[in-house]
């Protein structure tokens, strides 16, 4: 399929949705974020291209004097500079200096090219599964613990660069995520008690007894895409479902993954008081899963999209 001289975007998704291999993905990745054009006598230049454009406004946004950043400029670099060590601190990818300065690059210059949402913590979590999937190309054997100082300078650039254009096609579908009130995480987390209400109304009832809301813990659930919940390795197999999803993977889907996930500890979570519920839910017992862990996860999002979506009279 990819090596068509033009690949079929309805084809790609249909085959990437149960999983795409690892020495693929960053190319279908590419692909289904329409970062890199189907053409294939197009994509070399296309490319080259969009890496120049992002390396040239290192020196516009970046290469600075503080002196020179405005009060909201100097505010977003300090909390981005504060947020890093904290970007998956168990995992020695992230740790590294090269990568800790491309986070904050790509973070503080999307930051200021899209100052209707600026730079909101979570968007650090975001970028990791992305700059991960496109530095694994160039290292044999597991990224997350790869050292990347004995990797040449320009391909590190590179890879920052492809990383920042995932990031900001991401970010393009989900925006109003992160503008002022944050209404799209604010509808989420409404279809999300909706959804549960619907599907299961005695765990919803017991929430609603316990005096527990779904913002308490589902906030967080879709500001960071569960990635401060479900190991990277895993979460990059569900993006490869959510970038498969044509209707907004990252704002539907992800919906049915974060029901499926309160069903899968129904029964422990019947039994929990209000404290006991925040506390397990904002630390959940899963941050030892596999990818295979997250396939039946994947698999009864699916059905339950099929049952309710479109079809709001057959959930009443």
């Amino acid at each position: 399929l990819l090596q068509a001289e033009n690949i079929d975007l309805n084809a790609l998704r249909k085959l990437s949705w149960n999983g795409i291999p690892a020495g693929f993905r960053t190319m279908v990745w590419q692909l289904l974020l329409g970062y890199m054009p189907t053409n294939k006598a197009r994509r070399e230049q296309a490319m080259l291209k969009k890496r120049k454009e992002y390396l040239d406004s290192i020196p516009q946004y970046f290469d600075l004097p503080d002196e020179d950043r405005g009060t909201t400029e100097q505010q977003i670099k300090h909390q981005i500079t504060v947020d890093l060590p904290r970007t998956s601190p168990s995992i020695p990818f992230f740790q590294q200096a090269p990568i800790q300065k491309a986070l904050e690059r790509i973070l503080y210059i999307w930051s200021i090219r899209h100052p209707a949402s600026g730079y909101v913590q979570g968007m650090n979590d975001l970028l990791t599964p992305m700059l991960c999937v496109c530095m694994s190309p160039f290292i044999d054997g597991d990224v997350l613990r790869s050292d990347v100082t004995t990797t040449n300078a320009e391909t590190l650039m590179n890879v920052e660069a492809d990383a920042y254009w995932l990031f900001s096609k991401l970010l393009d579908n989900i925006q109003d995520h992160y503008t002022s009130s944050q209404p799209g995480l604010q509808r989420m987390v409404l279809r999300l008690e909706d959804l549960v209400h619907r599907i299961d109304s005695e765990l919803h009832e017991h929430f609603e007894n316990e005096g527990l809301q779904y913002i308490q813990f589902g906030f967080r659930w879709m500001n960071c895409l569960l990635l401060r919940e479900i190991p990277l390795r895993a979460i990059i197999r569900i993006w490869d479902t959510y970038l498969s999803e044509e209707r907004g993977g990252f704002e539907n889907f992800h919906v049915y993954v974060c029901a499926v996930l309160l069903k899968t500890y129904k029964l422990k979570l019947l039994e929990m008081s209000f404290q006991d519920l925040i506390m397990f839910l904002q630390d959940m017992p899963t941050m030892n899963w596999s990818e295979e862990d997250v396939e039946p996860i994947l698999s009864q999002a699916f059905i339950l999209s099929t049952l309710f979506e479109d079809s709001p009279s057959h959930l009443i």
